[in-house]
C-alpha cells in the first residue's frame, strides 16, 4: 500500500512549482458558512476535461489533484463520483497549506479497485475503501482500509460523504453507509479538494457545508451495559455502534443471560462478517456466535471453545448491506433468525450462560437496536408430542429436541401430522420445498392429525408454538420425500461408471472389506441434505466391483458422537468374542471414530448378518481421547488390519499426527509408536510385494494424497513405521482424497477408492450444481509396487481390470498425423468414454494433448509438455465453476487452477495416456499408471466434442476411444445384420463380411463382421450413435458392391438391417487350382480341388536354418484358385563367450541362423595380450562356445654395472619366468654384493644394477691374501 501513497506524494512534489507560480503568496481564505455547491471556478488548480455534467478530472500518469480555496475546521463534504477510466478517485480535505500542499498535512477518502487488502497471509483480495492522513516525512497518520464487496467492484458510480465535527471526529460514508470513524486530536482544519490516481473521473453534485451534525453517542440504542471493545475500533455514533477491525475483533458487555432473545440490526457497507456473541466469557474465547458475511453470501452458527472454532451450521444468505440478527436460546437449544426467518439452529450444552457481545471480522459495520430479552423457559410455549402417521422421526420426539429428520417414499405425496402443545394459543406449520418456496402455511388443530401435501425433495417443515404475547418456539422437521425412482442416475451431472449415492452428501470411503462373495463399501454420509452434516455410515455392496446396490444406513450418530471415518475387518477367528453364539463363529467388525464437538474417540460395532445390521459394542469407546499418548485432539480415521507376523490387530490412526496401536481382540488396545513427524488424515497402511521380486515393503498412504515406502518393525520395543524415502504424490488432480483399500480381497489385490473432491474450498458449494446428490468416488485403482528404469521402487496406480467389461465397441484411429491445426477427432463425441492414446512426438514437438467436452465455449484440456515432462489438466473453461464454500458469490480460484504432475516418456520416446471421461469428471493416467490425476468438471450436457493437438511439430498418434456403458442403466445398443439374396426368396447368405464406421469414417473395432452359417451376425456393445455399414467381402458366388454404404441410427435403440447381394454373372466353378510353393517360389505341388473340398498338403518342406511352421492360408473348403506358400520361422542358436578360465562373459546370446553374434568387450588377462576368439561367430549356424585366445607377454631384462655399462646382452623373458644372472662383475676397492632387483618372476621390463660394498686398506690386504690362498689351493 505504501507504493500508492508515494504516488500521492509525488503529485504534490511535482506540482509545487505549478502551484506557487499561479497563486498568490498571500492567499485569501474563504470560510464556508452555508451549504455551497462547488463548480469549476472554485478550484485553483487541477487538469479538468468536460464540465457539462460535473467536474471531470483527466487521467494522468499518477495523481491529478484539484484544490479549492474553501477552508473549514468542521464541515460536511460530499459528491457523486463516477470512475470513467481507472481505479481510484478521492475527496481530499484538511489540506494545511494549499500554496505548497506537500509541505503540510492533508487527508483523503477514496475507493481503489486495484489496491490489495489482506485479511491474513493467505487470504487476500483486491479493491478497498480507504481513509488516510498524509504527514510529510512520516508514516501515514491515519491508514484505514476495508475491502470492497463484489457488487461495489462491479459498479463505477458512488456517493462519497466525509464529515468532521466539533469533536474532531472524521466520518466517511459510502453510498449513505458509514464506513469509517476516526477521532484525530491533531485535526486543525484545512482546504478541500479532489484527487484521482491514473484515473479519469467525474465529480458531480459537489456540496460543502460548515454545519455538520456532531457525533452523539446516545444515537446507539441498547440495553446492554459497559460494552468494551477488546480489539479494533468500537465507537458509539449517531448511526449506532460503529466497529472496524482486521481479523476477529470482539466487544464484550457486562450483561449476562441464560435463556433469552438477543438481537440487533447491523449494516455492512464492506466485505466482512458481523456477529452477535452470547453466553461468552470475558474475552470471547468461550462463546457462541451467530454471524452474517454479506460479501461471501454466507451465514454461520458456531462456537469458540478455548479459542478453537466449531461450526454448527452454514447457510446461504442474500447479499445486501442491512440485516436483523436474532438468536433465541433456551437451555441447550439455540435458534438463529435473519430478518425474522429461522435459518439455523443447534443443540449444545458447552455454555449454559454468559455475557453478551459482538464480533467483527475484517469489516466496517454499524450495530443498532442491540437488545436482549430474558425468557422464562418454564412458561414458554412448547410441544409435548409430534407425530407423522406412518413415518419415523429421527431422533424420536422429545420436548428438549428441536430438530428432526424423516424420509418418505416417492409414492407418499401427503403426510398426516399430529402435534400437542402447552402454553400456546396457536401452532402454525410452515413448509418450504427444496427450492425454499413456501408450499404450506397454516395454523393446525392441537391433538389432531392434519393432512399436508409434500413435494418431492427435501422439505423443511417448521412447527411453531405461540402464546398470546407472541412468545414462540419453533421445531424443524427435515422431511425428505424420495424422487421418482425412474429419475435417478440420469441427472445432468450424475456419474455413469463411478459410484454415487442416490441422494445427499457423500465424502470419505470407509470400512472397505470383502466378505462371503461381496465387496462392502461404507462411506461418510449425511442423509438429510447435500452439504456436510452430522456424519453417518452409508453402505453399498457389489459382487463384481462394478455394479452397486445401495443399502440402508449402517451406523447412525449416537450419544458418543457423529460417526466419522474408519475401517472394517473380518474377525475370522472370533478374537472379539462377538460371534461366539453364531453358527459361523466369525463376522464383520467396524472400527470407527466418533466426534462430539471435537472430542474424537475410537469405537467398534459388529454385524452377524453380512453387514446388513450393526450392533455397537457396549464398551465403546475402545480408545478414548485420554488414551492418546500425544494428547492431540486430531485423533481419527482408524485403519485396522491383521498383522500375520505380529499375530495381532494393528491400528493406524491420525487426523493429525500418525499413531500406531495393537490389540489381540479389537477391544483392548496398546499404544505402539507415536510418530508426530508424519501428519495426515485417513491413513492406510499396506504390506506390498515389489513386482518381479520376492521383496516386500510397507506403504503408508496419506489419505490417497501421498505415499511413503519403508519398513514396519520394533524400534525401542514399539512397532514403528520406518520410512525409506520422503513423501511422494499419489494424485496431481485436486479431486482425490481420503483413499482407502479393501481388507481381505479374495485375490490379494490392493484396490483403493478415493472421494472425488477435496476439502480445499469448494466441496460443499458443489451442492448448487449437482442434484439430488453431492459426492461420488473416483475409479477403483489397483496399486502395485514396481521398480522403474532407475531401480527406484514406485507406486503404480491403474484402474481395475473390471472396468474393461464396460467398454463398448471402440473407434480406432491408427498412425494418425496430429498437428496444431485440423482435428483427427472431428465429429467424434464423448462424455462417457475411455481414451487410450499413444503419441510419437516429432523432433520439435513441444506439447501434445486433448481438448475434451468441447462446446458452448467450454473445454477441458489434458496437456503433456515435453520440456518439463509434466502432464496437466486445465478445467478453467470446463463449464460451471463451483464457488468457494465460505463465499457463495465467488468462483473458486482453486477449482480453476491448472493441475500438473510429473510424467516420464516411455523408453522409446512415446507419450502414453489413458483418460476416463464421465458426465462430471475426468481422470488421467500417464505412462501406465506412473502418474494419476482426477478432477471434477461440470460442462453442459451438449458439450461433447473432442480435439487432439500437437504443438511445435506434428506427432503421430494411435487413439482408441471406448464408449463406456453405464453401471446404473445399460446404454449399449446392438445391430443385427442379415446377408440376403432378394432374387432368391431372401435366401440367407453365409460368409458375407462387413465393416462398421462412425459417422466420420473412423473404424469401429479392428475385426470384420462376418455372417454365420445362418447368414446373420449381431454386433453388440455399441454406443447409441449414428454409424455407417459397408461391405468388405461378398458371399461365395456373389458380387461385392464396393460403393455400398448404409446409415445406421442406434440413438433410437437396437436396429436390424438386411443387406442384399447379387449373384455373380459367371457360374461357379466346379474345381479350383491349388498350387503349393516354397519360400523361394519353388512349386511343391499342384492340385485340382473340387469346389468346397480341401486340398492335400504336400510333404513338409525343409529349409536350412529354419523350422517349417505351416502354410500362409487355409486350403480347406476351397472356393477359389489358391497359391499357398510355406511359412517358416528362423532357427535361433545360443552363443556363449568364455574367458581363459572358462567363465562366461556377459549373458548368453540368442542369434538367428546366419546372423552374427556380438562380441563382448575383450576380456583382460594379466601378462597376456588378447589375440581374438577361437571360433568364427559371424555366420552362426549352430550353438557355439567361443573362447578368448591370448599370447603371453615378453619383457626385456638388462643387467648393468655401477657405472651404467650393460653387462652381457639384454635378455628376453616371458611373463612370470626368471632372467639369468651374468657373471659377477668386479670393481676396484669394492666387493660385489648382488643385484638391486628381483628378476625371478618377471612381469615387466627390468633394469637390474650390480651392488657393491666398499673396503678399507686393511680389509683389502686381508681379502687379497685370502684370494691368493684360495687360488694357490686350486
Amino acid at each position: 500500500m505504501k507504493k500508492g501513497f508515494k504516488s500521492i506524494f509525488s503529485f504534490f512534489m511535482c506540482s509545487a512549482l505549478f502551484l506557487t507560480t499561479f497563486i498568490s503568496t498571500s492567499p485569501v481564505i474563504t470560510k464556508a458558512e452555508t451549504i455551497s455547491t462547488f463548480t469549476r471556478e472554485d478550484f485553483i488548480n487541477g487538469e479538468f476535461g468536460n464540465t457539462d455534467n460535473g467536474l471531470e478530472l483527466l487521467k494522468k500518469d499518477g495523481d491529478n489533484a484539484a484544490i479549492t480555496s474553501t477552508y473549514s475546521e468542521k464541515f460536511s463534504y460530499e459528491a457523486d463520483v463516477n470512475l470513467e477510466d481507472g481505479p481510484s478517485a478521492a475527496l481530499i480535505f484538511g489540506v494545511a497549506n494549499k500554496d505548497n500542499p506537500s509541505s503540510g498535512v492533508w487527508y483523503g477518502v477514496n475507493i481503489n479497485k486495484t489496491e490489495g487488502y489482506s485479511y491474513a497471509e493467505n487470504d487476500k483480495v483486491t479493491g478497498v475503501i480507504r481513509m488516510f492522513k498524509v504527514v510529510p516525512g512520516q508514516d501515514l497518520g491515519i491508514n484505514e482500509a476495508v475491502p470492497l464487496t463484489e457488487a461495489q467492484k462491479a459498479k463505477n458510480t458512488f456517493h462519497y460523504k466525509v464529515t468532521v465535527d466539533s469533536n474532531k471526529n472524521i466520518k466517511f460514508y459510502l453510498d449513505g453507509n458509514l464506513v469509517f470513524v476516526k477521532n484525530d486530536p491533531s485535526w486543525t482544519g484545512g482546504n478541500a479538494g479532489l484527487l484521482t490516481f491514473n484515473t479519469k473521473a467525474t465529480f458531480s453534485n459537489i456540496k460543502f457545508s460548515d454545519s455538520p451534525v456532531d457525533n452523539d453517542e446516545n444515537g446507539f440504542s441498547t440495553n446492554l451495559t459497559n460494552i468494551t471493545g477488546l480489539k479494533g475500533t468500537w465507537i458509539k455514533t449517531n448511526e449506532g455502534l460503529f466497529s472496524q477491525g482486521r481479523g476477529d475483533s470482539f466487544a464484550i458487555s457486562d450483561t449476562t443471560g441464560s435463556d433469552f432473545i438477543y438481537q440487533t440490526d447491523v449494516t455492512l457497507p464492506s466485505v466482512g462478517a458481523a456477529s452477535i456473541v452470547f453466553r461468552s466469557n470475558d474475552n470471547g474465547s468461550d462463546s457462541y456466535v451467530a454471524n452474517v458475511d454479506s460479501g461471501a453470501g454466507m451465514g454461520k452458527l458456531f462456537k469458540f471453545q478455548n479459542g478453537s472454532a466449531t461450526v454448527f451450521k452454514e447457510f446461504k444468505i442474500p447479499s445486501k448491506s442491512t440485516y436483523n440478527l436474532k438468536v433465541k436460546a433456551i437451555g441447550s437449544h439455540v435458534d438463529y433468525y435473519i430478518d425474522n426467518n429461522l435459518v439455523g439452529s443447534f443443540d449444545d450444552s458447552s455454555f449454559s450462560s454468559g455475557k453478551f457481545g459482538l464480533l467483527n471480522y475484517s469489516a466496517s459495520e454499524i450495530y443498532q437496536n442491540l437488545n436482549k430479552t430474558d425468557i422464562n423457559a418454564a412458561t414458554y410455549p412448547k410441544l409435548t408430542d409430534l407425530k407423522i402417521e406412518g413415518v419415523n422421526l429421527s431422533p424420536s420426539f422429545s420436548e428438549n429436541v428441536f430438530n428432526y429428520n424423516a424420509n418418505t417414499e416417492y409414492t407418499v405425496d401427503k403426510i398426516k401430522l399430529k402435534l400437542s402443545a402447552v402454553n400456546a394459543s396457536s401452532v402454525k406449520v410452515r413448509v418450504l420445498d427444496s427450492k425454499g418456496i413456501e408450499v404450506f402455511n397454516k395454523d393446525l388443530q392441537n391433538n389432531t392429525f392434519n393432512e399436508i401435501a409434500i413435494p418431492v425433495g427435501l422439505n423443511k417443515v417448521y412447527v411453531t408454538a405461540k402464546d398470546n404475547e407472541d412468545n414462540e418456539r419453533t421445531y424443524l422437521i427435515n422431511l425428505k420425500r424420495a424422487l421418482d425412482p425412474t429419475s435417478y442416475y440420469s441427472e445432468e451431472f450424475r456419474p455413469q461408471f463411478h459410484y454415487s449415492p442416490k441422494e445427499n452428501w457423500l465424502n470419505d470411503p470407509n470400512g472397505m472389506v470383502y466378505y462371503e462373495g461381496e465387496y462392502h463399501l461404507f462411506y461418510q454420509y449425511y442423509p438429510y441434505g447435500k452439504e456436510w452434516g452430522p456424519m453417518h455410515w452409508g453402505h453399498a455392496v457389489t459382487k463384481d466391483l462394478i455394479h452397486w446396490t445401495e443399502l440402508p444406513i449402517a451406523l447412525y450418530p449416537d450419544d458418543i458422537g457423529a460417526i466419522f471415518s474408519g475401517s472394517a475387518v473380518v474377525d475370522e477367528n472370533n478374537t472379539t468374542g462377538f460371534f461366539t453364539n453364531t453358527s459361523e463363529k466369525k463376522g464383520l467388525v467396524a472400527i470407527y471414530t466418533t466426534d462430539n464437538s471435537g472430542i474424537q474417540q475410537q469405537n467398534v460395532a459388529y454385524s452377524t448378518d453380512k453387514g446388513r445390521t450393526w450392533i455397537k459394542y457396549t464398551g465403546n469407546p475402545v480408545l478414548k481421547t485420554s488414551d492418546d499418548p500425544l494428547n492431540n485432539g486430531a485423533f481419527r480415521d482408524p485403519k485396522v488390519f491383521w498383522d500375520e507376523d505380529a499375530k495381532k490387530w494393528i491400528m493406524v490412526v491420525a487426523g493429525g499426527p500418525l499413531r500406531f496401536f495393537s490389540s489381540s481382540d479389537l477391544k483392548n488396545w496398546k499404544a505402539e509408536a507415536m510418530q508426530p513427524e508424519i501428519e495426515t488424515e485417513c491413513p492406510d497402511f499396506l504390506r506390498m510385494k515389489v513386482e518381479g521380486t520376492n521383496e516386500y515393503k510397507w506403504v503408508l498412504s496419506g489419505g490417497g494424497r501421498f505415499y511413503m515406502i519403508g519398513d514396519f518393525k520394533e524400534v525401542n520395543g514399539k512397532l514403528t513405521f520406518v520410512p525409506e524415502a520422503d513423501k511422494i504424490s499419489m494424485n496431481f488432480g485436486r479431486d482425490s482424497y481420503a483413499g482407502q483399500t479393501y481388507n481381505n480381497t479374495p485375490d490379494g489385490r490392493v484396490i483403493m477408492i478415493n472421494w472425488m473432491n477435496t476439502w480445499d474450498n469448494y466441496c460443499k458449494a458443489v451442492s448448487a450444481i449437482t442434484e439430488p446428490f453431492n459426492g461420488n468416488f473416483n475409479l477403483q485403482l489397483e496399486l502395485k509396487l514396481k521398480k522403474n528404469l532407475q531401480g527406484q521402487i514406485k507406486l503404480i496406480q491403474e484402474p481395475i481390470k473390471e472396468y474393461d467389461s464396460l467398454r463398448l465397441a471402440p473407434t480406432v484411429i491408427e498412425n494418425a498425423t496430429v498437428g496444431s491445426t485440423g482435428n483427427v477427432l472431428q465429429g467424434i463425441t464423448g462424455k462417457q468414454t475411455e481414451i487410450v492414446a499413444e503419441f510419437t512426438p516429432g523432433a520439435a514437438t513441444t506439447d501434445v494433448g486433448f481438448k475434451l467436452r468441447v462446446g458452448n465455449n467450454q473445454e477441458t484440456v489434458v496437456n503433456y509438455n515435453i520440456a518439463t515432462k509434466k502432464v496437466s489438466i486445465d478445467r478453467s473453461k470446463s463449464g460451471k465453476i463451483p464457488t468457494e464454500n465460505g463465499n457463495r458469490y465467488y468462483e473458486s480460484d482453486l477449482f480453476k487452477a491448472v493441475e500438473t504432475g510429473d510424467m516420464s516418456m516411455t523408453s522409446d520416446g512415446k507419450i502414453k495416456l489413458k483418460i476416463y471421461l464421465d458426465w462430471a469428471s475426468i481422470e488421467v493416467f500417464g505412462n501406465e499408471g506412473e502418474v494419476t490425476g482426477a478432477s471434477l468438471i461440470f460442462p453442459d450436457s451438449s458439450s461433447t466434442a473432442m480435439e487432439t493437438y500437437s504443438k511445435g511439430e506434428d506427432s503421430k498418434a494411435n487413439i482408441t476411444l471406448y464408449p463406456m456403458d453405464s453401471i446404473w442403466k445399460s446404454s449399449s445398443s446392438s445391430l443385427s445384420v442379415k446377408a440376403v439374396d432378394s432374387a432368391n426368396n431372401n435366401k440367407l447368405l453365409k460368409d458375407a463380411e462387413f465393416k462398421l464406421y462412425d459417422a466420420n469414417g473412423n473404424a469401429i473395432g479392428t475385426d470384420n463382421i462376418k455372417t454365420d452359417s445362418k447368414g446373420q451376425v449381431s454386433i453388440n456393445n455399441l454406443a447409441p450413435a449414428e454409424y455407417v455399414l459397408k461391405q468388405v467381402k461378398a458371399p461365395k458366388a456373389y458380387n461385392l458392391e464396393e460403393s455400398f454404404s448404409q446409415k445406421i441410427d442406434l440413438t433410437k435403440g437396437n436396429q436390424s438391417v438386411d443387406v442384399n447381394f447379387v449373384k455373380a454373372a459367371n457360374p461357379e466353378k466346379e474345381a479350383y487350382k491349388v498350387v503349393f510353393k516354397d519360400y523361394d517360389g519353388t512349386v511343391l505341388s499342384e492340385q485340382e480341388v473340387k469346389s468346397g473340398k480341401s486340398a492335400k498338403a504336400p510333404k513338409k518342406p525343409v529349409r536350412e536354418g529354419y523350422d517349417f511352421t505351416g502354410w500362409d492360408k487355409s486350403f480347406h473348403k476351397v472356393t477359389e484358385d489358391l497359391v499357398v506358400t510355406a511359412v517358416y520361422k528362423v532357427k535361433t542358436y545360443t552363443v556363449i563367450f568364455k574367458d581363459y578360465k572358462g567363465k562366461t562373459i556377459g549373458k548368453a546370446q540368442t542369434v538367428e541362423y546366419g546372423s552374427a553374434a556380438k562380441a563382448p568387450e575383450a576380456p583382460a588377462r594379466e601378462g597376456y595380450t588378447f589375440t581374438g576368439w577361437n571360433k568364427d561367430f559371424s555366420n552362426v549356424k549352430k550353438n557355439l562356445e567361443v573362447k578368448a585366445e591370448y599370447k603371453i607377454n615378453s619383457y626385456t631384462v638388462v643387467f648393468k654395472d655401477y657405472n651404467g655399462e650393460i653387462i652381457g646382452k639384454p635378455q628376453t623373458v616371458e611373463y612370470g619366468k626368471s632372467a639369468k644372472a651374468p657373471k659377477a662383475p668386479r670393481r676396484p676397492g669394492y666387493v660385489f654384493t648382488g643385484w638391486d632387483k628381483n628378476f625371478n618372476n618377471v612381469k615387466g621390463d627390468l633394469e637390474v644394477k650390480a651392488t657393491y660394498h666398499k673396503v678399507n686398506a686393511w680389509s683389502g690386504v686381508f681379502y687379497r691374501n685370502i684370494w691368493t690362498w684360495i687360488i694357490s689351493i686350486f
